[in-house]
C-alpha cells in the first residue's frame, strides 16, 4: 500500500555536465573538510567547499557546453 504518489525523475539537461559539477562538488568538499579540520571550523569549512565546488564545476561546463557548440 503506498501512500503517496510516486514521483518520476525529470532530466536535468546534459548529464555530462551534471557529472562535471558533481566531481567538482565532490572536491571542493574535501579540501573543504581538511581546511575545516586545520582551522577547527569544520562547518564553515564544508559549507565554502560545497560553494566553491559547485560554482567551479559549473563554470567549468559552461565553458565546454560553448566550446562545443562553437566548434560544430
Amino acid at each position: 500500500m503506498r501512500l503517496r504518489p510516486r514521483i518520476k525523475d525529470k532530466p536535468t539537461g546534459d548529464g555530462i555536465s551534471s557529472q562535471i559539477i558533481s566531481q567538482w562538488v565532490a572536491m571542493g568538499l574535501c579540501f573543504g573538510v581538511t581546511v575545516g579540520a586545520l582551522t577547527d571550523n569544520v562547518g564553515l569549512g564544508i559549507s565554502l567547499g560545497m560553494c566553491f565546488g559547485a560554482a567551479i564545476g559549473s563554470v567549468i561546463s559552461e565553458y565546454r557546453r560553448r566550446k562545443e557548440s562553437e566548434g560544430s
